[in-house]
């Protein structure tokens, strides 16, 4: 598929007439169910908001490793921490986005080291203490 890919009908298509005024009537559609459509329809444009570019932003940054792309997810999180009463995270967030955008002061070494992608995040399977085997806990035929 990549081999067929060609950027200049991609851009032909993209400045087209026809593209143009499809754009033009799906941004004012979704304008509509935002701003002037009844309020369930507003409450599921945000939250399709806050799934598609925030939440997957986070996401997008600890795949790639880019630590500059996790601080500006964080930063536009917080603003929806509030929105939907999510308190602790209201709370937190801006501390640790604070202390984060402070590590290049505080901590020089580390920072070089996030930037440059050397830290992956763990793929591994948790490992359960013994402690916590179904054996010992209440309830469950333990304790």
């Amino acid at each position: 598929m990549a081999e067929t890919f060609s950027v200049s009908q991609y851009n032909s298509i993209l400045n087209s007439e026809s593209f143009l005024q499809v754009y033009q009537l799906w941004s004012q559609y979704l304008e509509h169910l935002r701003h002037e459509n009844r309020q369930l329809s507003a409450v599921w444009m945000s939250y399709i908001h806050l799934v598609g570019e925030v939440l997957l932003g986070v996401t997008l940054a600890s795949r790639k490793c880019n630590w500059l792309l996790h601080l500006c997810a964080v930063l536009h999180m917080i603003p929806w921490c509030f929105a939907y009463k999510k308190f602790n995270y209201a709370r937190y967030l801006p501390v640790y986005y604070a202390q984060m955008a402070n590590l290049p002061v505080e901590h020089l070494m580390y920072t070089g080291i996030l930037r440059t992608g050397q830290i992956e995040p763990s793929r591994s399977p948790p490992v359960i203490p013994r402690a916590f085997d179904c054996a010992t806990c209440p309830g469950r035929g333990g304790i």
